[in-house]
Parts: structure tokens; C-alpha cells; sequence
């Protein structure tokens, strides 16, 4: 889809854009910009300014503090150079852990967005956005909206139960990740959700204990799994099969292949699984600020299987990163801060399993 068409596609959608005034939200930053604002109408206008203007575009939080804008300064300084004009920056590496950036383009994000649409049966997709627009798994709902000739809303990823005005639930989709699914239903939601097409699950391990809750709530679930690099999911089970009872996290979408691979070189079972290797049409291009190509292939630090039914498990990590509601936790950087405080001779930080967070330090 050429830019012009796309451009039009996600205003379309976020019809309510139109209405934002009082300026753009995008700032100067290194021979590009910087988009970090809460307000998601806002995001969305600026963020479709600025693919207008074929900038570097790098999105930030707006709950980051001084000591880690101060580090997208200088990442940006150092990089900005080598890097693409019309690249889209997406953070990655969680709040603890060591700050770097993916370069995105518009193409690979379509191609993410394409396939999930393909995946889903195509047709004009219409979303519930309750999660951050800086964030991949948020952003990734305008370009499918965008493409399709959709729309989207904009809830409280604090309160994804308080739909904006307006807004029926039924055959829309829904993004969340597990600590919100899982605080819907503690909260009586499940009448609700059962309206949603699909509610699409990432971000984190799915604790089976709540995906057999929500499978015996009838919830539409569609576990995913995908991250920042792959522009948002590379494989999920449609809703059908995980009410059927079918478990993990489903096959390659259509954009995408998937291979585990053991060091040994055995096959990948449950009691010995292998690290995850994706290729897709999807891949970033690289990294900021590391420098170079990413290549055709990324070697996850996720370890895994495929079962029997050919669903990918995703059973851990091959590194000390926790995952916890969605956000990445370095066990290292965890334990040099608690060191730093002089009140220990010693620490060591594990991830305990979870049903709220995934894994809690």
C-alpha cells in the first residue's frame, strides 16, 4: 500500500483525530523526532504527521523519567546518522534493562499488520486500543485498522472495562495483555468479553490456569506471541482453536516461519527445548544503538517447542530477563541496584511464577 494510502487508512480510523487541537505533539530530536504523549488521540495525529514527513521517528513513554529520556538523547545522538530517513524507532528492552531502540519501517509494520488481518479473515478490522501507542502491540492496531479500512477506539488500559461512548464490543477485537485479562475477569467481566471477535493475548506467558478460566468462560482468547522486533505477533491460535481446547501459542502466520534450534542439534521437546529463531516479512531492520543490519533471521532469547498439534510453547527464557505484565526485567540490573545500596552483602534475583504478572523478581 503506497504512503499516501495508508496515511488516509489510519485517519479514517481514528476518525476522532480530526478533532485534536492546540498543535502537534512531535519534537525535535537528532535530525528527527521524538512522539512521547499519553493522550492516544494525540499520539495518533502526530504520529500520522510525522509518517507524512517521512521523519525519523522515535516514540518514547510519557512516564519516562529525566535519566532515561536523557538516554534516548544520547542513543539518538549517536545514531540518528546511520539510521534511514522515514524509520520508526520502537523501544525495547523494558524499564530495568538496557535501553535500545528497533528501526521499524512502514513496509515492515504493514507486513505484520497484513498478516494478521489475513490471519483473522480480513475485512474491516474495528479494535478496542487499551494499550500504549509508543508500545508495539498498540501501535500495530492503527495500521491494521488503517489497512483494512477499520477503526479504532481508545480505552483505559488501567480500566479496559470502561468503553468510550458509544462503543459495542460485539466483532470487535481486543488486545491485553495477561495481568488485565486476568483483572477482567476477577472483576465479573466475562459477559462482556465473550462479545469481543477476538481478544488477542501477548506480551507475556499466559499462566494456564487463567487460559483454562477463560476457556471455560467461552472468552474468545487468541494467544499470541511476537515482540518489538517482529513488529508484534509472528504466531497465534485463532479463537476457534483455543476454545476447542487446543494450547500454546499456534503456528507462523502468514508473513512469518518459525524454527526451534538446540544447540546439540536435537529435536525440541518439552523436557529439552530449543531457542526460538523467526524470520519474517516483519523483522526490523536493525537496531539503535547498535549499528548494521539485523540480518534475515533474529535468535530470539526465548526458549520453546512445538507440539504434537504443531502449536508453538514458549517455555522460558535462555537469559536473566523477566517478563512481568508485559514489561522486561533485567535480573542483573535488578540485583546492581540492590547491591548499590550497601544494605546487603549479597543478592540474587530469580523470577518466581506468577497468575497476575506472568513472573514476579
Amino acid at each position: 500500500m503506497a504512503l499516501a494510502a495508508l496515511l488516509a487508512g489510519i485517519r479514517r480510523a481514528c476518525a476522532t483525530i480530526d478533532a485534536v487541537g492546540g498543535g502537534s505533539d512531535l519534537r525535535g530530536l537528532h535530525g528527527g523526532s521524538l512522539l512521547s504523549t499519553a493522550d492516544p488521540r494525540r499520539f495518533a495525529a502526530a504520529f500520522a504527521d510525522a509518517l507524512q514527513s517521512r521523519a525519523r521517528l522515535w516514540l518514547a513513554s510519557p512516564d519516562w523519567g529525566a535519566a532515561r529520556m536523557a538516554e534516548l538523547e544520547r542513543i539518538a545522538g549517536g545514531a540518528s546518522a546511520t539510521i534511514p530517513e522515514g524509520s520508526i524507532l520502537i523501544a525495547t528492552g523494558g524499564t530495568t534493562g538496557r535501553l535500545r531502540f528497533c528501526v521499524h519501517t512502514p513496509e515492515t509494520l504493514c507486513a505484520s499488520a497484513n498478516a494478521f488481518l489475513e490471519f483473522h479473515g480480513g475485512g474491516p478490522h474495528r479494535t478496542l486500543c487499551v494499550l500504549p501507542l509508543w508500545h508495539v502491540s498498540g501501535l500495530m492496531q492503527l495500521f491494521r485498522a488503517g489497512l483494512s479500512g477499520g477503526s479504532v477506539a481508545f480505552g483505559n488500559p488501567s480500566h479496559p472495562a470502561e468503553f468510550p461512548s458509544g462503543f459495542d464490543p460485539s466483532g470487535a477485537f481486543l488486545s491485553l495483555v495477561p495481568t488485565q485479562l486476568k483483572k477482567l475477569i476477577d472483576e465479573g467481566r466475562a459477559d462482556t468479553l465473550r462479545r469481543f471477535a477476538a481478544i488477542v493475548v501477548g506480551g507475556a506467558a499466559l499462566d494456564e490456569v487463567l487460559a483454562d478460566k477463560a476457556r471455560a468462560l467461552g472468552l474468545p482468547l487468541s494467544p499470541s506471541y511476537g515482540m518489538t522486533e517482529t513488529a508484534a505477533l509472528v504466531c497465534a491460535l485463532k479463537p476457534e482453536e483455543f476454545l476447542a481446547g487446543k494450547k500454546g501459542v499456534g503456528a507462523a502466520l502468514p508473513h512469518a516461519s518459525v524454527r526451534i534450534v538446540r544447540e546439540d542439534g536435537g529435536i525440541a521437546c518439552a523436557e529439552r527445548p530449543g531457542r526460538i529463531v523467526v524470520r519474517a516479512a516483519s523483522l526490523c531492520t536493525g537496531f539503535a544503538p547498535e549499528a548494521g543490519a539485523i540480518g534475515g533471521a533474529l535468535e530470539t532469547n526465548d526458549l520453546g517447542y512445538f507440539d504434537d498439534s504443531g502449536s508453538l510453547r514458549v517455555t522460558g527464557r535462555a537469559d536473566r530477563v523477566i517478563v512481568s505484565g508485559g514489561e522486561k526485567l533485567d535480573a542483573g540490573e535488578i540485583e546492581c541496584a540492590i547491591a548499590a545500596t550497601g544494605l546487603v552483602t549479597e543478592v540474587v534475583v530469580i523470577a518466581l511464577p506468577d497468575p497476575k504478572w506472568g513472573q514476579i523478581a
